[in-house]
């Protein structure tokens, strides 16, 4: 079925031709969204991503109390350590200062320590030293960083040759060289049984000596958890 208008064959340019090419990258995104937090983020077991919005009308307050003494102060973020405190007690964590510009809305924080929690408050710091918080952080945990110190074996009991055959299957039937997806859906099955032969609450009695038609290539131990 041919349609109205005009047919426009394709045009192969000229090598001399001059091609410009226009990207819409849409509106740029704005410095600021109006509002008052301060976000932290793990990036690695010893960096913390800290991004934050601040309002102008977040400051008043503060310039009618300290007056002229805040053209003098600095924009500090207050890293808390406060593993194993209570909540009331965070207030008196050990903690360290990184000075950021009054015109930063991110930075990247680097640790002493890996596997520790911390919170963070975002202020500024007079003269004096005086700190006046402004906005306070969520609380993250970071990552330890090393492998497991948990080596033990991790048994289960196979209760049939059937849910040991069941097993097997999830276990070796994992292709490594297939795509992203694939292997997600394969690794989400395998999880799936995982979770269900653990939660049968099988009692010891029941590790007897495996059926002798139990093949030989049965696994010998579990996987280490951190």
């Amino acid at each position: 079925m041919q349609t109205s208008g005009t047919h426009l064959a394709p045009h192969s340019p000229d090598p001399g031709d001059q091609v410009s090419v226009f990207i819409d990258s849409g509106a740029p995104l704005p410095d600021t969204y109006g509002d008052n937090c301060l976000v932290i983020m793990a990036r690695d077991p010893r960096t913390i991503f800290v991004y934050w919005d601040i309002q102008p009308t977040r400051f008043e307050p503060l310039r009618q109390e300290w007056g002229s003494q805040l053209d003098q102060a600095v924009g500090v973020l207050r890293v808390f350590d406060i593993t194993g405190l209570a909540e009331e007690q965070w207030k008196t964590a050990p903690f360290f200062d990184v000075e950021v510009g009054y015109g930063a809305h991110d930075y990247y924080v680097n640790l002493p320590q890996p596997g520790r929690q911390h919170r963070i408050e975002w202020g500024l710091r007079l003269p004096d030293g005086t700190f006046l918080s402004l906005l306070t952080s969520n609380v993250v945990l970071l990552p330890r960083g090393h492998v497991s110190d948990d080596i033990d074996a991790k048994w289960i009991a196979v209760r049939s040759i059937e849910e040991y055959q069941a097993w097997e299957k999830v276990l070796h039937n994992v292709d490594l060289g297939r795509g992203s997806a694939d292997f997600s859906r394969q690794m989400a099955q395998r999880w799936q049984f995982l979770k269900s032969v653990f939660s049968m609450g099988i009692p010891p009695s029941s590790f007897t000596q495996m059926p002798s038609s139990m093949p030989s290539s049965m696994p010998s131990s579990g996987v280490a958890h951190e």
